[in-house]
């Protein structure tokens, strides 16, 4: 495929390779699960059965503080004339431009708070993705419109065409998954010059809809990049439901407007390790340890009164009320049985597994801002 016109059979080869490649390495059971963690539902799909399920989510804590401390907000680009003396002035005209566009740029874009979530994805789900295009309708507060665009891809919708390759150059070609409103989607085929742009249905139905108005459900599209040998540039095409949406066209690229960064590699595979794989069992230790406490204290932490029958009808914990003996000793009318005690050493392994599983990733009191780094 890499000298050949991609066809919409061969997209969609592709594009279940992709899928079960995923499927293979339960990419998407991974991603899923560390999300629930990091966001605090780490509990789903456990029967507590009326049980506590406390989450002391350490875990959200040492992924914010590693991107923390690989990102920054103070981040821009900056163009330097290189002209001689006789064009001096004129370069650090141009110069100030473009430096000017570069402003614009990242204040459009808000880079700063993509490379937060960039580098957040990457820890969470393993893989951090980015796509950068051309946005035709983007208004830029010019007299044209038009203007770059960069987005935050996660990694499950993102395919590349050697699975042991992560270096996104080296790569035959790449697949982007979205999923757009079917109305939409053939409202923008038909511009593109689709001719059956009716085909294009929503991923939940297979009837025809005359009009693209109608539907409002969404269909899945397939965007595949890919560099054309003849022209050594970057091409794509679009894919949806059968249809090619739009065209072959050169994007007037060298290099794929993709950056692919994993927390952790992995041997043969373009998809990383999480940060946080690694920590759900000690998360799960931590959770389970404070939920048995906490049925530990509410069965057996408060004192129980035994009481005589025969003597007393009726016992009655009310502050300062009396109670009523039939006759003889009082002494031996009722007597207070101490609560259990729970074991220190429980509180102990807890603080244990939160501050070495800290320690280890580095998020150490100090770090944090939790003791005075003296030294």
């Amino acid at each position: 495929m890499r000298n050949k016109t991609p066809t919409v059979e061969s997209v969609k080869r592709e594009y279940e390779r992709m899928l079960a490649y995923n499927a293979r390495i339960n990419l998407d059971e991974t991603v899923q699960l560390n999300e629930n963690y990091f966001v605090g539902k780490q509990w789903v799909g456990v029967k507590s059965n009326g049980l506590p399920t406390p989450v002391f989510n350490f875990i959200k804590r040492c992924v914010l503080f590693a991107v923390a401390s690989i990102t920054t907000e103070n981040i821009k680009m900056q163009a330097s004339p290189m002209g001689n003396a006789a064009n001096g002035k004129d370069a650090q005209r141009i110069s100030d431009v473009v430096n000017r566009d570069f402003d614009q740029l990242f204040e459009c874009n808000k880079v700063s708070g993509i490379i937060r979530e960039y580098m957040r994805n990457a820890a969470v789900d393993g893989d951090g993705c980015t796509y950068t295009y051309w946005d035709t309708e983007l208004d830029t507060g010019r007299d044209t419109k038009g203007g770059i665009v960069t987005e935050v891809i996660e990694n499950t919708r993102v395919g590349f065409g050697n699975e042991a390759e992560r270096r996104v150059q080296k790569q035959p070609y790449i697949l982007i998954e979205s999923r757009e409103l079917t109305w939409e989607l053939r409202a923008r085929a038909e511009k593109c010059g689709c001719s059956n742009w009716r085909d294009i249905q929503p991923d939940s139905e297979n009837h025809q809809i005359d009009s693209y108005k109608q539907a409002a459900n969404k269909t899945t599209v397939i965007l595949r990049m890919w560099k054309n040998p003849e022209t050594k540039t970057v091409w794509a095409c679009e894919v949806a439901c059968g249809v090619m949406v739009r065209e072959p066209w050169d994007m007037g690229l060298k290099l794929y407007p993709i950056t692919w960064i994993n927390w952790d590699y992995v041997q043969n595979s373009y998809h990383g390790m999480s940060m946080i794989t690694g920590l759900i069992p000690n998360q799960d230790f931590v959770n389970k340890a404070y939920a048995m406490s906490m049925v530990s204290l509410m069965t057996a932490a408060f004192p129980k009164v035994v009481y005589d029958k025969t003597r007393v009808q009726k016992w009655d914990n009310g502050v300062g009320r009396a109670i009523g003996v039939n006759g003889g000793d009082v002494t031996n009318v009722a007597k207070i049985i101490d609560p259990a005690q729970i074991s220190p050493q429980i509180a102990q392994f807890i603080t244990l597994a939160v501050d070495q599983t800290q320690t280890f990733l580095g998020a150490t009191p100090a770090a944090m801002g939790d003791t005075r780094p003296d030294n």
